[in-house]
């Protein structure tokens, strides 16, 4: 009985250390896609607040175009 026992108890460690490596390998995947993510809308808001200044300068132009016509015009 002994030799069973020990081939039992080798068995379930090998069994134990596949299924910590199955869940090391998974949560270093989850780990990845939180920081992909975290990356995807961080460069959504670096866009969205380009897109604000773009917009905010074309406006400025502008107002600094129609402030110049009207000198001309004066």
């Amino acid at each position: 009985m002994g030799i069973l026992k020990e081939m039992q108890r080798a068995h379930a460690r090998q069994v134990r250390a596949q299924k910590q490596a199955q869940a090391a390998a998974y949560r270093h995947h989850q780990q990845m896609r939180r920081e992909a993510d975290r990356a995807m809308k961080a460069a959504q808001r670096a866009s969205a607040a380009n897109e604000r200044e773009r917009k905010r300068l074309y406006a400025e132009a502008r107002a600094a175009e129609v402030v110049a016509d009207n000198a001309d015009l004066q």
